[in-house]
């Protein structure tokens, strides 16, 4: 029988342990001083499944093929988890989860995905002169979805953070080659030109604007503004905001009246 979205359980992540049934912690990733949350999605939870289902059908043609049965989608996110990325595009999918400036019962929740591809368009990218020959190995690609609903803010914190998670997996692989030393990777997105929020959201999570490039799907081209991610930016303002939770100035206590 298809599996459906609709018959999946949904999961209480808040009971603890109890007569031989296992908790079952969310386990997030967290830096200080962001506003969002990243985990993986959980392709067993309904909650978490029918919120993939309303952000799948938000992304552009090009990222989702159409009319995706939730067989495919429940397959998709339990084919994107980490280690399992060998021998296809699609290395992994994180889900943005609320932490702040978001209705306590949405802190945890699922508000969009953001998805990490080794970029099929690498070879014009070093024919154009965007990165040298000898990088074309360490680039990967970004892209997201959300709710429609989901603050910018929400998604850009998201999107620092995986560009994080990106350097930590790659530096343990490098460890494991004894290759510790090689560069971050080179880490990009594509947006069409019309597209200026979404711009902004790459532009704040700390990618330059490189310029236009062509970008080949099969026989289809189509021209898009090519984003960079600038390493020093990005840890510039992961050091400002961790700083600023960290060093703020506690609040005044209130004084009470006897």
């Amino acid at each position: 029988m298809a599996e459906k979205i609709n018959r999946l359980h949904p999961r209480d992540y808040t009971k603890p342990a109890r007569r031989g049934i296992p908790a079952y912690p969310r386990r997030t990733i967290h830096f200080v001083g962001e506003t969002a949350q990243i985990r993986l999605i959980d392709a067993r939870d309904k909650q978490d499944m029918q919120r993939f289902r309303a952000i799948d059908q938000t992304l552009p043609a090009e990222f989702v093929e159409e009319g995706s049965t939730d067989k495919e989608l429940i397959d998709m996110v339990k084919e994107n988890f980490p280690g399992n990325q060998e021998g296809r595009n699609g290395l992994w999918t994180f889900g943005l989860a609320g932490l702040k400036n978001v209705e306590q019962n949405e802190i945890g929740e699922l508000h969009g995905e953001i998805m990490v591809y080794k970029d099929t368009n690498v070879s014009n990218l070093v024919k154009e002169g965007f990165i040298p020959a000898s990088r074309r190995a360490d680039v990967v690609e970004v892209a997201y979805g959300k709710l429609n609903d989901t603050p910018a803010s929400l998604m850009i914190s998201g999107i620092r953070q995986v560009c994080l998670e990106i350097s930590r997996v790659n530096s343990a692989i490098e460890k494991k080659s004894r290759n510790p030393d090689k560069p971050y990777s080179i880490v990009i997105a594509y947006v069409k030109p019309q597209n200026e929020s979404e711009g902004y959201i790459f532009s704040a999570a700390g990618f330059d604007n490189k310029g236009r490039v062509i970008a080949r799907d099969g026989k289809d081209t189509e021209e898009y503004d090519l984003f960079m991610l600038d390493w020093d930016r990005l840890h510039a303002s992961l050091q400002k905001r961790a700083d600023t939770e960290l060093f703020k100035k506690p609040q005044p206590l209130e004084k009470v009246k006897v």
